[in-house]
This record gives C-alpha cells, sequence and structure tokens, in this order.
C-alpha cells in the first residue's frame, strides 16, 4: 500500500461522519461479504445519484422514499468501509483517488440527502425495511 493510500486509510477509518446511516440502520451488522468489485460499487454510485436527483426533482415525497434512500447510502457506506477494513493487510486494489471520490460520493449523497429532506412530505409512514 503507498504512502498515499496509507493515509486515507488511516485518516478515514474510524471517522464515524462517515457513517451516519450505516451506524444509524446497521449498527450491529457483521460484514462478511468480501470486498465489492470496482464495477459493483459504480452501479450502486450510478443508482444512489440517479434517485437522488429523481427526489431533488419531486415537490413531495413520502417518509418511506427518504428511509429507503437512507439504507442505499448505509449500504454503501458499509461498502466503503469494508474496503478501508479488508484492504489493510493485502494488496490495496485502489488509488489515492479512487478512495477519496468514495469518501467524496459519500458527503455528496448526504449534502443532496440534507436538501431532499426539506420537501414537503405526504405520508409519516415507516416501511420495515431491513437489510
Amino acid at each position: 500500500m503507498n504512502e498515499e493510500v496509507k493515509e486515507i486509510v488511516d485518516k478515514y477509518i474510524d471517522n464515524e461522519d462517515l457513517r451516519k446511516f450505516s451506524n444509524h440502520y446497521y449498527s450491529d451488522y457483521v460484514y462478511t461479504e468480501n470486498v465489492k468489485p470496482k464495477e459493483e460499487l459504480s452501479r450502486m454510485t450510478m443508482g444512489i445519484d440517479a434517485t437522488l436527483n429523481y427526489y431533488m426533482e419531486q415537490e413531495s415525497l413520502a417518509d418511506q422514499d427518504i428511509e429507503v434512500m437512507e439504507r442505499r447510502i448505509a449500504e454503501y457506506e458499509l461498502a466503503v468501509f469494508k474496503i478501508f477494513s479488508e484492504e489493510i493487510d493485502s494488496n490495496f486494489a485502489y488509488s489515492a483517488y479512487e478512495l477519496q471520490k468514495l469518501i467524496e460520493n459519500i458527503y455528496e449523497y448526504y449534502r443532496k440527502l440534507k436538501s431532499i429532506e426539506m420537501i414537503k412530505r405526504t405520508t409519516n409512514s415507516r416501511i420495515g425495511y431491513t437489510f
């Protein structure tokens, strides 16, 4: 692992700010899956981006829409932190740029979701969705 990558991993591995939704929804979750391939993370990113952009254009949303989105972001958070924890002791497959981009995605999702949360709600339902 090169020095830049090590600095990023050391800086963010224990950063609770980047686990906002995973700590809320999956606080006791034990992540046993392998590290997701870059292509799968890319698909997750595109799906979250598309949904957030769609939500930003809506005039009203149900609380369950927000909850589903929070859970999708939580799953992304878990996948990113699996990369950090799994790859510390092995050959690191991500560059410093790629890692920084994954982290920036999380912050961008938080920012977009915060603006979406200000949209008028149509219901207050909970869907009981579990991961």
